[in-house]
């Protein structure tokens, strides 16, 4: 049944957008051997030219891509995609189960398909909504979807993390993700610098998760309370938390990071020296949110060294952003404490920002405290967890002991930034 995948010339593309494309597969079972008027060929050929260019267009052979347009248009139809819902529009028989396992794990390391588990604990295949707006925007479902630069890498790598902290895939998968941004963006320097030093895995994975804490403007990252989502495996766990300890990791012999005590927690961090951030990010590094400047208070982020960049939202997304830096502002933000107080009510302004990773959440919040001359004080709230019964809420306390000193020190009242709070 496979059909291998051939490039096709690029005066037999038909100039259709890929929507139609997929619409095209999803042909009525009666219609299979009828003449198209229009094109004087029948449906049936019809068919195949379009999967063709379909498979050509999205990087897969002929049947993933088939199986492909069934997923993408049951979801759009609300439906939840069970293997044997695919296997019976595909109408396949049991024999030919080993087909279809095959061609969705190919399209899940393509990174096409993603898979949960339901209430029954059987596999889900869905399309994710970034892979759905290609489409409907007519791009090709190649290297051109994760072409990007050192911030969207961050973005995209983000999202196999969160999928891997929802059990959507496991670390193995990770990588393959990982590995697949850095070939089809090999010319930025976290890629140049990989390829050249050759890191094991292990940190690789390492090594993007502190790539993109400290794009997010976090200058360290607690390994010891990363690395259990990382490995569900406790020998894992323990061999690379033993190479950083020990100074082995080769992340700490190239002297691209080094050790550190973390930020309000027990244990070690690890952070890029200078070395590592001109490596990684070249000369962009520029442009990072990184190095707290008072030492009395590592979380903290001056609103004058905050780099400005320009974001675009939605008018209601806009008008938000609007509301909140005004009430950030300091007249404002008094006349408002003044009437909360007439009312005997808590003086303090609570503000939840949400919605997907890469969304400018997070570079939102730096640009309302560089606007409003608001120094942040930022806290990476995955750093407190701790497997020692207690320890967390110390370490929670000791942010809000430490966020009190903070107030008083001269100037606008600071924003405590809690980063990742759900």
């Amino acid at each position: 049944m496979h059909k291998k995948k051939e490039s096709l010339p690029n005066n037999l593309y038909s100039g259709k957008t890929l929507l139609e494309l997929i619409s095209e597969l999803i042909t009525p079972e009666d219609s299979e051997k009828k003449i198209d008027p229009n094109t004087e060929i029948s449906v049936e050929q019809r068919f195949n030219n379009s999967l063709e260019e379909l498979a050509e267009r999205i990087g897969t052979n002929t049947d993933e891509a088939k199986i492909f347009s069934i997923i993408f248009s049951e979801q759009l139809d609300g439906a939840e995609n069970y293997e044997r819902d695919i296997a019976r529009r595909l109408k396949i028989t049991i024999r030919q189960y080993d087909y279809l396992h095959k061609n969705l794990q190919s399209l899940y390391e393509k990174g096409l398909i993603f898979k949960t588990n339901s209430y029954n604990r059987k596999s889900v295949y869905y399309i994710s909504s970034d892979i759905q707006k290609s489409i409907f925007q007519n791009r090709n479902l190649d290297s051109a979807t994760l072409k990007t630069d050192i911030f969207g890498l961050a973005d995209k790598a983000n999202r196999y993390f969160k999928m891997l902290d929802d059990n959507q895939i496991d670390n193995t998968m990770l990588l393959i993700y990982l590995n697949k941004l850095l070939e089809i963006n090999s010319t930025l320097p976290l890629a140049k610098t990989i390829n050249k030093l050759h890191f094991p895995n292990d940190e690789i994975l390492l090594l993007f998760a502190l790539y993109i804490h400290t794009i997010e403007g976090n200058s360290t990252l607690n390994y010891p309370t990363f690395l259990p989502s990382l490995y569900s495996n406790n020998l894992e766990r323990i061999n690379i938390s033993r190479k950083l300890q020990n100074g082995n990791a080769r992340l700490l012999t190239s002297g691209f990071t080094k050790l550190e005590e973390a930020n309000f927690c027990v244990g070690s961090a690890i952070s890029f020296t200078e070395k590592g951030l001109n490596s990684v990010y070249g000369k962009e590094k520029s442009l990072l949110n990184t190095s707290p400047v008072d030492t009395d208070f590592p979380g903290l982020i001056l609103s004058n060294k905050i780099i400005q960049r320009n974001l675009f939202y939605n008018k209601p997304e806009t008008e938000a952003v609007n509301r909140i830096i005004k009430v950030l502002g300091n007249n404002e933000f008094t006349e408002i404490q003044q009437k909360l107080k007439e009312e005997k009510m808590l003086t303090g302004i609570t503000i939840l920002l949400y919605g997907s990773p890469g969304t400018g959440k997070t570079e939102s919040v730096y640009q309302a405290a560089r606007l409003t001359g608001r120094d942040l004080f930022k806290i990476d709230i995955s750093s407190t967890r701790d497997k020692y019964v207690g320890e967390s809420e110390k370490m929670i306390r000791k942010i809000f002991d430490d966020y009190r000193r903070c107030m008083k020190r001269p100037g606008a009242t600071p924003i405590l930034f809690i980063n990742e709070a759900d």
